[in-house]
């Protein structure tokens, strides 16, 4: 009930008899989530050097990997950070010795955003314990704030954008643009949350929803 649904509004799921989020809390060590942020911190590295192959190589390896065709056209675009993923997130399990696995790389659909940046700091509260994200919504910040800086950078050119934030009164009215599927609540609450992140990030930005 402490969850505001404007943010998180899946808490309740038409059809489903229990509530999304667990009134219990799994616990783990410091150590533990430190072992997670470096293993993706290096999976990550080994993320990018694979996409770097596939952008430079020849587009006969991308379809003999079984790339769809009509992808291999933006397979060779680069973007202004220079990253194959702005947004990802890694699914992890445990074997039964305990140690990590990677499943896999969600790349193109970074749900769980909402828990780890929001969700998770009201349940630590709500069980008297230390929220393990918490610098990271703040990083979260930062990271939006670069990349609408560099988008509109490799858009006028570095020197004419720092010119037009020198003088707010000229800013690029460039919308940036969320969108997703409207009945699927879970990416609806996901990219409106970005959205109000990016907002609050840059409170220039001409942010809009479709």
């Amino acid at each position: 009930d402490e969850l505001d649904t404007n943010i998180l509004p899946f808490v309740e799921y038409e059809g489903y008899a229990d509530r999304y989020p667990a009134l219990s809390a799994q616990l783990f060590s410091a150590e533990f989530y430190d072992e997670i942020r470096h293993a993706s911190r290096m999976l990550y590295q080994i993320f990018c050097k694979a996409a770097k192959v596939f952008q430079q190589a020849p587009d006969e390896f991308a379809l003999n990997m079984d790339m769809p065709e009509n992808l291999i056209p933006f397979l060779h675009r680069g973007n202004p950070l220079g990253l194959p993923t702005w947004l990802s997130r890694f699914d992890f399990v445990l074997d039964n010795k305990g140690r990590l696995r990677m499943v896999e790389i969600n790349a193109d659909t970074p749900c769980f955003l909402i828990e780890s940046y929001y969700a998770n700091e009201v349940a630590a509260n709500y069980v008297g314990r230390k929220h393990p994200n918490i610098e990271c919504r703040n990083e979260l910040h930062t990271f939006l704030k670069r990349m609408y800086d560099a988008v509109l950078s490799a858009k006028y050119g570095r020197n004419q954008y720092e010119s037009m934030r020198a003088n707010r009164e000229r800013l690029p009215k460039d919308p940036f643009v969320f969108s997703c599927f409207h009945d699927y609540f879970e990416d609806y609450g996901t990219t409106q949350f970005l959205m109000n992140e990016l907002k609050t990030a840059c409170p220039e930005a001409d942010t809009r929803f479709i």
